[in-house]
This record gives C-alpha cells, sequence and structure tokens, in this order.
C-alpha cells in the first residue's frame, strides 16, 4: 500500500525536489516519533525534500499514526509484509524522487542541519557516498551492551577523522547520502542479505567508482535499547553466518574481515575459538538469560580488546 500524506500541491515534482529522506520501520512507534519530528525539523524548504517511510509489517496502528502527522514536507507512507530491512529500503529508493537519497531508521533522530550538510557535501561532485556520524543517544538504555556499542562507535569515529577507515568498511545504512542514479544503477540493496546488506552494497557502489567522504558535521544520534542477550545473538550468530555469504560474494573482503583474524592472537585466544568450533555442544547456550549475564562481561572484555589489538 501507498499513501501520500498531505495535500498534492505539498507533492513537490520530481525536477524541484533535491534530497528523499528513506525511512524503514518496524514496530517502533515510540522511537520513530522522535526520528520523523527530527527530519521535519531540519529548516530546509519543503518542496526541496521528501520523507518516504517504509512499514515493514504493521496492525496498522503505525501506519495511521504516520497518517496523524503534520509533515514539514511531503511524506510518502509504503505499506509491505514483514520481510527484510533489504526489501523495505529498496521499496524506498525504487519510490524516491530526490536527485539524492539519504538513508535512516525509526530509531535514529538527526541533529540540525544534518540534512543541509548533505546536500552541500554532493553539491560539486555527483559521484559521492557521503556520511556522518551516528552517537549513541544520551536516552539510550543503559546496559553493558550500549556501554560496548558506544565505544565501538567512538572507535569509529576516531578512524573516520583520522582517515583510517577504508572504503572496504563502508556500510551503507544510517546516515548516509547518496546519488539516486547510482543506487538505481546498482540494484540496490542484495535482498539475499538481512544483516550484512549495508556492507554488500557499499562494496559494489565503490567498485562502480563512488567515492566515500565523510563529513562530521552531518551528525545524528542512535537511540539504543537491546538487551546484552539480543546483541550477541545478533553479532554472533547472525552477523557471524552472513559474513561467511558476505566472503564468498566479494572474496577481496577476505584480508580485512574479522575472521581473518581468527588464527592471531594469544594462544590463549587461539585455543578457546577453536575449542569453541569444534565443540559438540552448540555455543548458543552462552546466549541464553542466566548464562549471558554470567558471562556478558567477559564476551564484551574480549571484544574490546581485540578491536584494540585486530
Amino acid at each position: 500500500m501507498f499513501v501520500d500524506s498531505g495535500s498534492s500541491e505539498e507533492l513537490a515534482p520530481r525536477a524541484s525536489l533535491r534530497l528523499s529522506v528513506v525511512m524503514a520501520t518496524l514496530n517502533r512507534r515510540k522511537v520513530l516519533s522522535r526520528a520523523i519530528e527530527s527530519i521535519f525539523r531540519q529548516g530546509l524548504p519543503s518542496g526541496q525534500y521528501e520523507v518516504i517511510a517504509v512499514v515493514d509489517g504493521s496492525d496498522g496502528e503505525k501506519i495511521e499514526h504516520l497518517k496523524s502527522l503534520q509533515p514539514a514536507c511531503a511524506l510518502r507512507i509504503i505499506e509491505q509484509p514483514n520481510k527484510s530491512l533489504a526489501v523495505a529500503l529498496n521499496q524506498g529508493i525504487a519510490a524516491a524522487r530526490g536527485d539524492l537519497v539519504l538513508f535512516v531508521d525509526d530509531g535514529v533522530v538527526l541533529h540540525p542541519s544534518n540534512l543541509c550538510r548533505h546536500l552541500e557535501a554532493h553539491a560539486t561532485d555527483d559521484s559521492l557516498i557521503v556520511h556522518g556520524p551516528v552517537y549513541v543517544a544520551e536516552r539510550s538504555t543503559a546496559t553493558l551492551a550500549t556501554d560496548w556499542i558506544r565505544e565501538c562507535v567512538n572507535e569509529e569515529i576516531k578512524g573516520c577523522e583520522k582517515g583510517w577507515i577504508s572504503p572496504e568498511d563502508t556500510d551503507v545504512g544510517a546516515n548516509y547520502s547518496i546519488p539516486r542514479t547510482a543506487l538505481l544503477a546498482s540494484g540496490g540493496y542484495d535482498e539475499e542479505f538481512r544483516w550484512r546488506q549495508d556492507r554488500e552494497l557499499g562494496v559494489r557502489l565503490v567498485n562502480m567508482g563512488l567515492e566515500v567522504v565523510y563529513e562530521p558535521k552531518a551528525a545524528a544520534s542512535r537511540i539504543h535499547s537491546k538487551t546484552s542477550e539480543q546483541l550477541l545473538h545478533i553479532h554472533v550468530r547472525s552477523r557471524g553466518k552472513e559474513e561467511m555469504a558476505l566472503l564468498q560474494k566479494h572474496p577481496e573482503l577476505r584480508r580485512c574481515s574479522a575472521l581473518a583474524r581468527i588464527g592471531e592472537g594469544s594462544a590463549w585466544n587461539r585455543f578457546s575459538i577453536q575449542l569453541a568450533a569444534r565443540s559438540l555442544v552448540s555455543p548458543e547456550i552462552l546466549l541464553q538469560p542466566v548464562s549471558a549475564r554470567l558471562l556478558v562481561q567477559p564476551v564484551f572484555s574480549i571484544c574490546r580488546l581485540q578491536r584494540k589489538t585486530g
């Protein structure tokens, strides 16, 4: 289902639209409101941008909530059965009318002037991938998982500022803007991926000749609410499994994959990894609530150490 929120006069013709903000959302109404409002408060003339919200499965309440908003620009709502983030974002790309597409998600709050900074960065070059920092929002849930994410984010931002991040590390996700023509030429996100689709698309766009540019003033913040158990499940099982598929499709990434460092580190570290890999018992038990509460601290401590020495 496709819904246009607002009168037809508010829907600017494609020729005048500079930017399409594409957001995929799933059952997060509370944070969604903050994210949408931060886009409407950007101060950009309403005829220069639009928001496309792709609802990836909903009971109808979220659709009504979106339709009840008083948007500062054209708000276009696409509803689809629950499929995947990649499918939802591709729907948004196909519907976009702006020259540029900026990806956000329903937990990301844009800082003032974010849209202007993206537009300025693209002003003199139409072959750029522009991204800005996404900080951990202060209203995020206070958990060990959030602390670990904050440390990882700070390290990533430091790497971007000092030029340590290579094009091969480009994850086309929230707070990334790309020319719409380049996204269409690339074919969009690979819908076979559910967790690594952002890295996979980034590799193809870089291979097409697009240059990655970091714009520190195009800032945003993400509200994190995952528990330690949920984060472990995502990183240890889901993302790890898809890492193999990503490396098979793009062998050039193997040298910089975390899997390439399994044989590195201390003898105890190598032994522990081999033991877990050969165990007849699935290590998934570590993700269960009781075990996770006991083990999540040392696991995250090891992750921190590996990031510093990797």
